[in-house]
């Protein structure tokens, strides 16, 4: 027997094996087996993390959340309105209990709840079908990013969504209202976890419009859900005061930061977003009940955000797992029927075994995170871990000119001694002239940069080539002086540096997740 014969038959085997598990929900083990493989290859710290973590900080040590920034020096805002409050809360829980090894499963967790969700909801509409679980797991892919690094506020919006998409299925399909009212607490508790929970409420509008219009005085249910959703959101520490904040936020134009620029179509990201499109307007064309008209209003909204941000992507494409199974199952029958059977055939095994041979790797990478918990560390090439230890230990304290990039991780180690520019919270924090300022204070080509930084004032300045194309330090005249220097980040004091000496990374400092406030 050749080896291509044998593969294919032990392909067609993991098949009729995979489609036999009861219940359905186990057919997801592969996936998640997949997922944890990839996640462990990419298992680094989120730069935002650190402003998140520093808040649940703040609010474990004072018993309440802060209305006033006390990180930075710069001027601020005058109340800082945090939506991802209560994310930074359970983060700096997790990194207390068990630090670089919590957050990491906690990240893995909190994914395949929202993978077990969405599923649920894609099995509502499309049913129980094997290619339902191929659909999902094409669907993550360009999901992945949101949670690749380890870890983002905004795993809880996905997990939310999934929630709401699952009930959005259930009252299409079997028309039960009853879990329409478990979206009001939701929506509470996902008002204070990322403000993402704005799309939660436009899409139960659209479903919710669309019911009023089908059904008219029967779709009361869904109407006055989201009457009592709305509300729900005015349950958090600022009160209506927030919703401007929201307001202003989901409105703001962010013309300088990379992931909300619009979705380059030649990129692997546009390339896939363009090609699930493209079999989504195939399975409808060829059979117009396969996606919900409340579901096409939803893929249509969020394809065109996703078109005007590439950081809005996943949304669409996680819209589209639960309400275009239907028009995939449907062009997947086509594409059977129109392409060589042998061509078909040859698919189906290389993917069933790629599958398999994923799933086996993840878990077993997944057992070998277990079984080296203790020494488990996030990938921290990206941080100025050394740096700031650095700076601790041999400065008493003083004004850092931070970038955006590294200014959560400053702020972390570097409060209270240490007072930054800017960082990752710039629209909650900071008014827009501070932003462009910090930004113009570490582009290469504005003029008189010297000028430019002395106005918004420091002590020291944070240089880290990781974070893109940055002036050398003598761009900055001869009143800066290169006093810290390692692989990838040099420290500027105004302060005189005789003999020349520049300091060296700290040997043993690579503790992180213990506060110094």
């Amino acid at each position: 027997m050749s080896l291509i014969r044998w593969l294919g038959e032990c392909a067609d085997r993991l098949l009729e094996w995979h489609a036999s598990w009861k219940p359905a929900r186990l057919r997801l083990l592969p996936v998640l087996g997949l997922f944890l493989l990839a996640l462990c290859l990419r298992q680094f710290a989120d730069l935002d993390l650190f402003a998140r973590i520093a808040l649940g900080r703040l609010i474990w040590r004072d018993g309440g959340v802060p209305l006033e920034d006390p990180f930075a020096y710069t001027p601020t805002k005058p109340v800082w309105y945090d939506h991802e409050w209560g994310a930074g809360f359970i983060f700096y829980g997790l990194a207390r209990l068990g630090g670089d090894v919590a957050l990491f499963a906690a990240s893995f967790a909190l994914a395949c709840a929202a993978i077990a969700v969405v599923y649920a909801a894609l099995r509502e509409l499309a049913g129980d079908r094997p290619a339902g679980v191929v659909w999902l797991g094409l669907g993550l892919l360009p999901c992945f990013i949101v949670w690749e690094p380890v870890i983002r506020s905004r795993v809880f919006t996905f997990l939310c969504f999934a929630v709401f998409l699952l009930v959005f299925a259930r009252l299409r399909v079997r028309g039960r209202t009853r879990l329409l009212w478990l979206l009001p607490a939701v929506t509470a508790a996902w008002a204070n976890l990322h403000a993402g929970f704005v799309v939660g409420l436009m899409s139960l509008g659209v479903v919710a419009a669309w019911h009023v219009f089908e059904r008219g005085r029967r779709a009361w249910p869904a109407a006055l859900c989201l009457l009592a959703c709305v509300p729900a959101t005015l349950i958090n520490p600022y009160g209506a005061a927030f919703w401007r904040f929201v307001f202003e936020g989901v409105t703001k134009a962010r013309v300088q930061i990379l992931e909300w620029q619009p979705t380059d179509p030649l990129s692997p990201r546009g390339l896939f977003l363009l090609a699930t499109a493209a079999v989504l307007l195939l399975g409808w064309l060829r059979n117009r009940k396969s996606i919900p008209p409340e579901g096409l209003i939803l893929l249509a909204g969020s394809f065109i955000e996703a078109w005007k941000h590439f950081r809005l992507g996943p949304l669409f494409h996680w819209t589209a797992i639960v309400y275009g199974a239907g028009a995939f199952m449907t062009a997947l029958d086509w594409a059977r029927q129109a392409l060589p059977e042998r061509v078909v055939e040859l698919g189906r095994r290389v993917l069933t075994l790629a599958a398999a041979v994923g799933a086996v790797l993840g878990v077993y990478v997944g057992a070998w995170v277990l079984v080296q918990a203790e020494s488990f560390t996030l990938s921290r090439h990206i941080l100025p871990v050394e740096a700031m230890a650095w700076l601790r230990v041999n400065r008493s304290g003083g004004r850092m000119l931070v970038h955006f990039g590294e200014g959560s991780y400053a702020l972390w180690q570097g409060h209270p001694e240490f007072l930054v520019s800017m960082d990752g919270r710039y629209e909650a924090v900071y008014p827009d002239e501070v932003v462009e300022d910090v930004y113009r204070a570490f582009h290469p080509d504005t003029p008189d940069l010297p000028g430019r930084v002395d106005e918004i004032g420091a002590d020291f300045m944070l240089l880290c080539e990781y974070y893109g194309d940055r002036p050398p330090p003598e761009a900055y005249g001869s009143a800066w002086r290169v006093i810290y220097r390692d692989e990838e980040c040099a420290i500027l004091g105004r302060e005189p540096n005789p003999g020349g000496a520049i300091g060296a990374p700290l040997p043993g400092r690579k503790e992180i997740w213990t506060p110094h406030f």
